[in-house]
């Protein structure tokens, strides 16, 4: 142990006597986690707090991923000391949290890019660049407020794997509900055909089938669209009529349909107004 520890305050001691007179020298550090999962960093230039921010994160790891880019985004920035050893390994690597990512996103986009070098110091050496931005950290903590648990937001989660992105950009894009566990895989295609307004109607059959004209053969609406033919005919024998129905009743329909009985009356809806139609579906 006391040969760890020399060798930790020798490398301190060499840090500070090789960056301690260059210029673009950050130290960052974090403080935390607070309660619920709050962390506070500070990023020290000069002896001086230029940058700090509270945020959500699931390890102090990734508050410390985050301060680095914070550091980074200083366009005058050139070396950048952590005593996080995982977050140096993590940025080399490429790998960062969402809220890194967005602002390594704003640096490159507001700035011109350039090179920054990332430096591990040994933590509670003296080092007066890491000890400063370890004392920010904490003061900037006692300042922040920090939201009870009911009202926290969701934090963004590290995606680092080609599954996890495309899972990712799949849920932020998700409008409709996924098809419910239990559900027949032949109510499955149909009810996604309802959700991206594909299934087929007399609106769309007439391009396909010359001798339909694209007309309700129950109401002799003109152009009977899925939301007509499922929803809003008043005259098919075979579904129930809506009363007063509207296209925005139809999308909340499409909208809440999250669990299984939901999904299964209106594929049951569909499947009969189609049949009754004479739509293949």
């Amino acid at each position: 142990h006391e040969d760890h520890n020399g060798r930790r305050l020798a490398r301190a001691e060499a840090l500070a006597r090789h960056y301690g007179n260059k210029t673009g020298v950050y130290y960052v550090d974090a403080s935390g986690p607070h309660h619920g999962g709050w962390y506070t960093v500070a990023v020290v230039h000069n002896s001086n707090t230029v940058n700090g921010l509270t945020f959500r994160a699931r390890r102090a790891t990734q508050a410390e991923e985050v301060a680095i880019a914070l550091a980074a985004s200083h366009s005058d920035s050139k070396y950048i000391i952590t005593d996080s050893r995982g977050a140096c390994r993590n940025v080399e690597q490429g790998c960062t949290p969402f809220l890194a990512f967005r602002i390594y996103q704003n640096c490159i986009r507001d700035t011109d890019p350039a090179h920054r070098f990332l430096i591990w110091a040994p933590a509670h050496q003296g080092l007066a660049g890491n000890e400063a931005a370890d004392a920010a950290a904490r003061a900037l903590s006692h300042r922040a407020v920090f939201s009870s648990p009911p009202d926290q937001e969701p934090d963004f989660n590290p995606v680092y794997t080609f599954k996890e992105i495309t899972a990712y950009y799949q849920n932020s894009h998700r409008l409709y509900p996924s098809p419910c566990k239990g559900l027949k895989k032949a109510d499955e295609r149909l009810l996604l055909r309802l959700l991206t307004n594909t299934l087929l109607c007399p609106a769309a059959l007439k391009h396909l089938d010359p001798s339909c004209n694209g007309n309700c053969p129950h109401c002799s609406a003109v152009s009977s669209d899925t939301y007509h033919m499922v929803w809003a005919c008043p005259s098919n024998p075979a579904i129930p009529p809506i009363p007063n129905p509207t296209r925005e009743d139809w999308e909340a329909t499409l909208l809440g349909c999250h669990d299984l009985q939901a999904q299964q009356a209106l594929v049951g809806r569909a499947r009969a107004a189609a049949t009754a139609t004479g739509v293949p579906y």
